[in-house]
């Protein structure tokens, strides 16, 4: 069987409460699953299940989300539209296309699965813009970052060693949306 990490971004501790909500979706007897990998199977089986949990406010997430990529991405070079949930970022290169929401169905925190959910699409849209222009964005060595606090969430690119963002989206008013 091929192992695949079952979530990127999340820590030990938020992959045992993953973990524990796989066997219980799955059925499968309590702490036979010990590993943050699982199986393709079981990790398809478990992302469906998840799927099909309802995420408070993944539409309004996933608006928020268009409309500040929409601020800081050229739309001359980058179409960026939303249906429900549903994100897409396209250029003449290609797309992106994915649920803003599926962080939000985990058995985290709020603000773990907020910071989840803004982290991977924030890391998915620098990969996507990357891969149309040829060269890393913002910069070489750029990772997708997410900041959660009580009223509001923030998303930058930043270098490992520059605590300075190199590119940020105009912060989340969390109340606005719900989360």
């Amino acid at each position: 069987m091929l192992d695949v990490p079952l979530i990127p971004d999340i820590s030990p501790e938020q992959y045992d409460l993953v973990l524990r909500d796989l066997e219980d979706v799955l059925g499968l007897e309590p702490g036979s699953v010990e590993s943050p990998e699982v199986g393709l199977t079981l990790g398809a089986q478990y992302f469906a299940a998840v799927a099909r949990r309802p995420a408070e406010g993944a539409d309004r997430l996933a608006a928020a989300i268009a409309e500040r990529l929409r601020e800081i991405l050229d739309p001359d070079e980058f179409t960026i539209t939303v249906n429900g949930e549903i994100l897409s970022l396209s250029s003449v290169g290609g797309s992106t296309t994915g649920p803003v929401g599926f962080a939000l169905r985990l058995p985290l925190s709020r603000d773990q699965r907020l910071g989840l959910a803004l982290r991977m699409w924030a890391r998915d849209a620098a990969d996507f813009v990357s891969e149309v222009r040829g060269v890393p964005w913002p910069a070489p060595l750029a990772e997708a970052r997410a900041w959660i606090e009580p009223a509001a969430a923030r998303v930058w690119w930043g270098a490992p060693d520059v605590p300075e963002p190199l590119v940020a989206l105009r912060p989340f008013d969390r109340e606005a949306l719900g989360l």
